[in-house]
This record gives C-alpha cells, structure tokens and sequence, in this order.
C-alpha cells in the first residue's frame, strides 16, 4: 500500500504530470468566470485531447478543471450575482450582497480558501474511508432519498429572514411545485407545459437561478446613478479584503469541517445531484448560525458552507463512478466515458487493479483546488478592482446581456430567455414582499429529486417507505428543522407584515388549491409529488393567511417601485433576439439604456456597449459557440 502510495504521488508531481494540471486549472478558471458554460462544458471539450494521453496525464488535465471551474464561477457570483457555474449558484445569496456593500474581496477570499479546504478534506474523506463508505452508499435507496429531500426542505424555513419562516417554507414549495413543471418521468405525461415542447425537460435551473437574482438586483442597480458598491467601505485594498476573508475562513474552520462532510456524504450518494449538497449545507448553516436572520443578506457564513461542500462533494462523488461504475451525475458521466477512452473500467476490479491511478486522482483533487484557489486569489484583486470602478448602469445592463448569452448557451433554446425575464420579475415580487428566493431555488433544485424518488419509493414500499429505519431517523431532524425556526427562533411570529399581504396570502391558498386538484386529475403515480407539494404550500399558505388576519399590519409599504423602463427594455431585448439575433439586440438594449435613459455620452455609451459585445464575440468565436441570428435572417 505505502508503495502504490508513493508511485501515486511521484507520478503526479512530475513535471509534466504538474503541468498537466495547471493547464486544466487554468482552462477550468476560465470556463468557471463565463457564466453559462460550466463543468461539462470544460470536461466535453477536454475530452479529444486526453485521447492520445496516459491516465496520469489525461486524469490530471480533467480533474485540474473539474476543481478549478467553481473557484471561477464564485468570482463572478460575488461581483456581478451572475453565477459561473450551477455549483455557484448558492453562492450568489451572500456573495453579491457582500460584493455591493464594498466586501467583495472579503467574499471572494472566504469563497476560494473554503473552496480548497473543502477539497482538500474531500479527498481525505475520499482516501481514508473509501472501504468503510461503499457499503453505506447502497444503504440509501429511494425511500431514504425521499427523506433527505424532505430534511432540505425543513431546512428553508430558517432562510426566511424579515418574512419569516411561513413565507420561507411558501418560497420553498412554490420552488417544489415548479420543478414538476414537465413530463413525468414515469408515464412520459405531459404537467403543466402549456403544450411547449422546451419545457418537457422541465424549467432550466440556469435561466432560473439568473432570473431570481441576477436580473432581479441588475432591474434595482440600474436606479443608481453612483458606482456599483453602496457600501463605500474602502479602508482596505482589495487583495487585503481578500486575506481578510481567508483569515475568517480558518477562524471557522469547525464550519468548513461539517459542510465538507456533508458535500462528502451527499456526493456518495450516486442521482442526488451536486447541487443538494450545496443547499443542504447553506441550510446547515443557517440553522445552526448565531445571525440566521441576516443570511442572504450579507453574511459571510452562507459563502463558506456552500463553498466548501461544493469542492468536498467532488470527492465523495467519485467513490459510485470508481468502486461501483455508477455515475452521480452529468460530470461523473462524462469521468466515466473519459475512464474508458483512456482504457480503464470502474467498478471494484479498478480498486483492486488499478489502486494507483485511483490515488492520483485523489492527490490530483486535493493540489488542484488548492492550486486553483491560488491562481483565482491572482485574479480576482484586478477584477474586483475593475468592477468597483464601474457605474451602476454600466454593470446592470452588460450583467443582463451577460445572463442572456449564458442562458441561451446552456440549452441553446430561445424560449430559456423568457424564462430569465419572468423570473425576474417573480424576484423583484419576492424581494419587495420579503419572500426567501433562496428559499424558493432550494425547493426548486430539491423538487427533481424529490419527484425521482417518490415515485419510485411508493412503487416499491407503498406509502409505508416513510416507516424505514433509516427514514425515521432522519425524520428527527425534520421535525427539528421545523421546529427550531417557528419555537426558538420565533421568526414566525415576529416577521414583519406589510400593508396587502392579506390579499397576497388569499391568492397563494387559492393558487395551491387550484394545482393541487389539477394534479389528482392526471391520475397515480404522475400526481404524487405534484400533490404532496400542492398540499404542503396550501398549509404553509393557510398559516401565512391566518397571521395577516391574526396580526396587525405594520404599515410600511413594500420599498418603492423599481425601474419599469429597464424591465420593459429588458423584455424588448429579449423578444428583438428571436427576430433580429443576438448581437444587434445587445447593442440596441445597451445603447438605448445608456444614452438615451442614462443620458451618457454617446463616447461613452459606444465604449461600454462595443467592449461588451467585442468580448462575447470573442469568447464565442473561441469555443465555437452559435448564437441565435433571428428570424428575419432566415427569411432573407
């Protein structure tokens, strides 16, 4: 063992087993900064040039990006609430409320030290109990999935900050319902479509996760006529921000420990899917925070925990796809193909005979993100300090453009942008009435696997899967998950309310009734989950109902209305792609805005748009990627 230990690492330290990786850190940085591209993005276009590499080399390349592209995509989740990367996504809830109040290098800091912690004790969980832990992985079927599901939705009700755990646990089952927005994965039969067949794969996590809060924030910073951060707190440089963050970080290691633990654990657990990890563990730290109210508004706390189950979970992911060939998700897939491209073949004969490229791959997970870490800290000072320069404006209507390339590019479907703009809106509605948005991307991203799993548990066990042994224990801590936000943190009772909340309760209950009668029509098993939820968000909404009535209402107004002329450009913007193509969409949106709107310099409204465009022109042009070139196009 102690040889294959050493053959392991001499074999990755080499110098060109070093330089293998570095490439793949820097390509993974790269990919992980622009926004639609992601993880399988960088691992498909690595994939033809391992093939005339050896493992240890060909390995290198794709881990160094498989660990790097998170560290990219919280860069840009701080500075412009733009996610690089689905794994960001939980990020954005504190990141880009730090990056506004001029915390941005303490952000970003605290998310790249955290993600390399939480890598490295990734792959020591990897490496150590990798013998004890493949027996427990196949513990967990479907009932027990169903379950954990459950306990991250428990877990949403200490997101609800002023609006309370109520509306967090409305948030969350709103977020449920809209995940079964699709073709039943069983009966194929059709649910809620509307006919379209874009949505039959259900609403794009990417156009939804940029709609709730980049769209949303960019319709509010377009107002201001000041420069992006409100903070104004400036008494540091921001490479010093960024050592501030990474001082605090190992002050809470005890924090890093528990969420890498469960990104580990989760990451074992082969469909579950990566993103569970992160909120499970954002909700961990909420629960368990001194300042839960204040999460999702600037707490350092909530950058942490999701960073560091983010790169843990890499880990334990890899303990399925090499010890039993089943792949957790999309990216292990596409590990799993690459295996076989360079000769090799999961499952437990590549424990027994191929020991030593498996323990490269952990040595090679655990410099990569530290390695990745280091290169991002080089990065991001400048990027900070460029984006603090920007104008309001400026960085509103370039992040909007921003969100529309990457969310055309993750699916290359035109009807994805109308998505992006209705959940914009659903987010401003939400934040103007002090709904949890996080709330509502937790149950959304929870609601596929919970769908997966219901069905699949009750065509096995009937409705007793709930009586499990596994299943009961972990029902303890949903009962705790519930009540600890409603009894200790009484933020049921004490939540502010607002002048027409009694309205907007009325409608919620009317809204969960109407679905939840819809859905027993489409008949067993296609209306189990649907219902369950429906039934959830009715009494989550007859609790909201009952404390407008029972509660008198403060008297504040929601805040003032946000800019309806940008939200009206943003949707001509998106409606001019599909007849006159991107580019010329972008270029009149940004123009408009700026010159006319903003009443800028026609320099300057020229510079900004043209840098814009000349920049996603470019990176287009590098990946080979096709935007939409309209209608009109065609025609002629």
């Amino acid at each position: 063992m102690i040889d294959t230990l050493q053959s392991s690492i001499s074999g990755l330290l080499s110098f060109s087993g070093l330089l293998y990786l570095s490439f793949g850190v820097v390509f993974g940085l790269v990919v992980g900064v622009l926004p639609g591209l992601g993880g399988m993005f960088a691992l498909s276009m690595l994939l033809p040039i391992i093939i005339n590499l050896d493992p240890f080399s060909g390995l290198a390349v794709l881990i160094g990006a498989h660990a790097a592209t998170p560290a990219g995509g919280a860069i840009t989740a701080v500075l412009l609430g733009v996610p690089g990367t689905l794994s960001s996504a939980a990020t954005v809830l504190d990141g880009f409320p730090m990056g506004k109040q001029g915390r941005g290098g303490e952000a970003i800091g605290a998310a790249l030290t955290s993600s390399a912690l939480g890598g490295v004790f990734g792959a020591v969980i990897l490496l150590f109990m990798v013998p004890v832990l493949k027996k427990a992985v196949l513990a967990f079927g479907p009932s027990e999935m169903v379950m954990l599901t459950l306990l991250g939705v428990s877990f949403i009700g200490t997101l609800g900050g002023k609006g309370g755990a109520v509306k967090a646990w409305i948030s969350g089952f709103s977020g449920l319902f809209m995940a079964t927005i699709r073709l039943d994965l069983v009966t194929s039969r059709e649910r809620f479509t509307f006919g379209l067949v874009e949505l039959w794969d259900g609403l794009p996590l990417i156009a939804v996760v940029l709609g709730l809060f980049a769209i949303a924030e960019m319709i509010e910073l377009a107002k201001q006529d000041t420069h992006f951060s409100d903070g104004g707190n400036f008494n540091y440089t921001a490479l010093r921000g960024m050592f501030r963050g990474l001082k605090v970080t190992f002050s809470r290691l005890n924090l890093v420990a528990r969420c890498s633990g469960i990104g580990a654990l989760v990451g074992m657990i082969p469909g579950i899917g990566g993103e569970t990890a992160i909120f499970l563990a954002y909700g961990h730290a909420a629960q368990t925070s001194r300042e839960r109210e204040r999460f999702g508004q600037g707490v350092i706390e909530g950058i942490i925990a999701p960073e560091a189950a983010n790169n843990a979970k890499e880990g334990g992911a890899f303990i399925p796809t090499i010890g039993l060939g089943v792949p957790g998700s999309g990216l292990m897939a596409l590990f799993l193909g690459a295996f076989m491209i360079m000769g090799l073949y999961p499952g437990p004969g590549m424990l027994l005979n191929s020991l030593d490229i498996v323990l490269a791959m952990i040595w090679a997970l655990m410099f990569a993100s530290v390695l990745a870490s280091i290169m991002a800290f080089a990065i991001a000072s400048p990027l900070i300090r460029i984006v603090y320069k920007f104008k309001a404006s400026w960085l509103a209507v370039s992040v909007v453009v921003l969100a529309g390339y990457g969310v055309f590019l993750s699916r290359g479907a035109v009807i994805d942008l109308a998505v992006l703009f209705l959940f914009g809106l659903l987010g401003i509605f939400l934040k103007r009435y002090h709904f949890s948005r996080a709330g509502l991307l937790v149950g959304f991203v929870l609601g596929h696997l919970l769908e997966k799993n219901v069905q699949q548990a009750y065509g096995v066990y009937g409705w007793d899967f709930f009586l499990q042994p596994i299943s009961l224990l972990i029902l303890l801590f949903i009962v705790a998950g519930i009540v600890i936000p409603i009894f200790w943190g009484r933020k049921g009772r004490d939540a502010e309310l607002l002048l027409n909340e009694k309205r907007i309760a009325f409608s919620f209950c009317l809204l969960f009734s109407m679905t939840g009668v819809f859905s027993f029509g489409l008949g067993t098993p296609s209306s189990i989950a649907p219902v369950i939820v429906s039934g959830g968000g009715l009494l989550a909404s007859m609790l909201y109902f009952v404390r407008s009535y029972g509660q008198q209402a403060s008297g504040l107004s929601p805040p003032e209305r946000l800019g309806s002329t940008f939200i009206i450009l943003i949707g001509c913007f998106i409606l001019l792609i599909y007849w006159i193509g991107f580019y010329p969409s972008a270029s009149l949106f940004m123009l408009l805005f700026l010159i006319i709107f903003k009443k800028e310099k026609v320099r300057v409204g020229l510079v900004v748009t043209g840098s814009m465009v000349l920049f996603l022109q470019l990176i287009s042009f590098a990946f080979q990627l096709a935007l939409p070139s309209g209608r009109l196009s065609e025609l002629f």
